[in-house]
């Protein structure tokens, strides 16, 4: 007995599971391509983001520039100071002013404190002690820059009438923290 062959029509187990896996192929390369495409745009996106970010400027660094000592203090802050020289003291002593304080209170000549430019033979206290055995015992406070040693003093006295003795303490403290980091001015 022959068996008679029919033609069927459509699809078989075989080919239908084929087909079900091309079309999965398919949307899995369409889904990885898209979401590749995806990621890459964000990354973009975020770096141009970082690019455009304004970055603040570093603050230049300021310095109290004594020139006839020819010596500088770096320092920061909002502030900016001057100085001038304290004519019964000689050249060696010089009275800071902090724009700060002038401004505010009209501390014009002082105000800041003062510094003193010491030989090592100096005597730095009312004890006798000479500059440089006292820089050994004391070697964060004092500076030293070109064969001299330069001495931070508190103001003794009120700068004008009406400043607030907490705020010239204030200014006083922020220069005696600087005076140790005195340094030569570059060539």
């Amino acid at each position: 007995m022959k068996k008679n062959k029919r033609f069927q029509q459509g699809f078989g187990l075989i080919e239908a599971l084929l087909l079900v896996i091309a079309v999965a192929l398919v949307i899995f390369v369409g889904y990885y391509v898209w979401h590749t495409q995806k990621q890459t745009n964000t990354t973009l996106n975020n770096a141009t983001v970082t690019s455009q970010k304004t970055i603040p400027a570093k603050p230049s660094q300021k310095y109290l520039t004594i020139t006839e000592w020819g010596v500088r203090m770096p320092y920061a802050g909002s502030d900016t100071y001057t100085y001038t020289f304290d004519s019964a003291a000689g050249p060696d002593l010089i009275k800071v002013v902090s724009k700060q304080m002038s401004e505010k209170y009209g501390c014009t000549d002082g105000g800041g404190g003062t510094i003193a430019r010491l030989k090592p033979t100096d005597m730095i206290d009312a004890a006798g002690d000479l500059t440089s055995l006292y820089a050994v015992d004391h070697p964060h406070t004092l500076g030293y820059v070109k064969g001299y040693y330069y001495s931070f003093g508190h103001d003794q006295d009120a700068c004008s009438d009406s400043v607030l003795l907490s705020a010239q303490n204030q200014a006083n403290d922020a220069i005696k923290s600087d005076v140790p980091k005195m340094q030569s001015i570059p060539q």
